[in-house]
């Protein structure tokens, strides 16, 4: 006898025919009919182990992103500290990949631009010579420093200075490690923070008040060529804090 095929239910446009432990023949003549490709039992097991997979790697994402945070600090303060003891050990080259790494640490939210001046200054002292931050002694670029006295550091890079070159930023897509100070720096540094429903934004204010001054000439569903523009208007309606009014054209909720 053929073996028995767990319950189904089969739709034909409106109509729904249910089929209760029904042969595999049987099965598949009346999915022929109702032009719906069954799946065999083998095939839907397959698919719902998969299924709990991807549902189990969704909620463990948290996690790995949280232990690859702690891993690239942990390779930041190994690296650091056999600098520090070897600071004529890597070409201006490599240090220069160094100093773009730092950066990037900073913009991912994995370091604060404090904790990047803190160990910028501490690589200098130990004398490692990140071209950034130490005078230049050829060529009469620049005037060299009397011995002894410590290299002027440059211009930190910043909350501000990030969101300036990138105009909007998600909190979701920088994920701090403690997401409250990096708001507050943003806001001490004069970054426009927007607090949605699920998610904060930080906006550049020269680029957020240019785009609120052309918001009402706006069309009722308009195209954007630049992703940031995308980016504040689709936050702004999401969270309503604008609308459209028939006269006006779009306005902030105030």
């Amino acid at each position: 006898m053929p073996r028995k095929a767990p319950k189904m239910v089969v739709r034909k446009g409106d109509v729904e025919i249910k089929v209760f432990e029904l042969s595999d023949d049987v099965k598949q003549y009346i999915a022929q009919l109702s032009g719906v490709e069954v799946p065999s039992a083998k095939h839907a097991a397959d698919v719902t182990k998969a299924a709990a997979a991807a549902a189990a790697a969704i909620a463990s994402t948290d996690q790995l992103l949280g232990e690859l945070k702690q891993l690239k600090r942990r390779w930041l303060q190994v690296f650091t500290s056999w600098l520090k003891k070897n600071p004529r050990a890597l070409s201006g080259e490599l240090l220069r990949d160094f100093e773009r790494a730092l950066e990037m640490f900073v913009e991912l939210g994995d370091m604060s631009p404090e904790e990047h001046d803190r160990l910028v200054r501490e690589l200098v002292e130990a004398g490692v010579p990140l071209p950034s931050y130490t005078a230049m002694q050829h060529g009469g670029a620049e005037e060299a420093k009397p011995h002894g006295e410590k290299p002027r550091a440059a211009k930190r890079v910043t909350v501000r200075d990030v969101i300036a070159k990138r105009k909007v930023q998600l909190l979701s897509e920088v994920k701090p490690q403690d997401a409250q100070q990096f708001i507050k720096s943003a806001r001490e540094q004069g970054v426009i923070v927007l607090e949605g429903e699920r998610d904060v934004l930080l906006a550049d204010p020269d680029f957020y008040h240019r785009f609120f001054e052309k918001l009402p000439s706006l069309p009722l569903e308009p195209r954007f060529e630049d992703e940031a523009e995308e980016k504040l208007f689709k936050f702004l309606v999401e969270n309503g804090l604008i609308y459209r009014d028939a006269e006006k054209g779009w306005q902030p909720v105030k």
